[in-house]
């Protein structure tokens, strides 16, 4: 499939279109309970399976999505996760974050995003926008939220984002003012 587009906006509708289709897919076919996005340009450590599995399903009442954290390709200072304030998402800087225990968010990126599949309250598939945002991560995750779950960002499992050959952002250059 090659995706044309004219303008910046095109180019996130048709792209939201397809990230929408092809985790749906991933979705329908996939005959386990928990299920591990890992996007195309986010590479994650090996440790990462591990990190995340523990906390989906710690606890007596297990957290029903847990995802890593990544920079923005499109604002590198910020981080693809964030909490709604009026019906917004505002992205956390990477110098907000405490990096101790994984902690609730209200959206993030399916770059590197575990969830059970069959639980009652998870949507049942991933739409492309989110309102009138081609964010179609963020919708499912609002969707789960509507629906009484939690998403979770695990702060140990950083990845990195591959922006082009042989470059990636990094969690510590975030850090470092870059």
């Amino acid at each position: 499939m090659q995706l044309k587009w004219e303008t910046e906006t095109e180019r996130r509708d048709l792209v939201a279109g397809f990230m929408s289709s092809a985790t749906n897919r991933i979705l329908f076919a996939s005959r386990g309970d928990a299920i591990w996005l890992i996007e195309d340009d986010i590479l994650v450590s090996p440790k990462s399976a591990k990190l995340l599995v523990d906390c989906l399903v710690a606890g007596d009442v297990p957290v029903h999505a847990v995802a890593g954290i990544y920079r923005n390709r499109h604002r590198p200072e910020r981080l693809v996760f964030g909490v709604e304030i009026d019906g917004d998402i505002s992205e956390p800087k990477y110098t907000d974050i405490n990096f101790g225990s994984p902690f609730k968010v209200d959206a993030t990126g399916t770059g590197c995003l575990m969830f059970w599949k069959s639980r009652p309250v998870m949507p049942k598939k991933f739409e492309s926008h989110w309102g009138k945002i081609p964010a179609h991560d963020w919708k499912w995750c609002s969707d789960l939220r509507k629906n009484g779950g939690s998403v979770f960002v695990h702060p140990s499992v950083i990845c990195e984002h591959v922006i082009g050959p042989g470059e990636t952002l990094r969690l510590q250059e975030a850090h470092n003012g870059r």
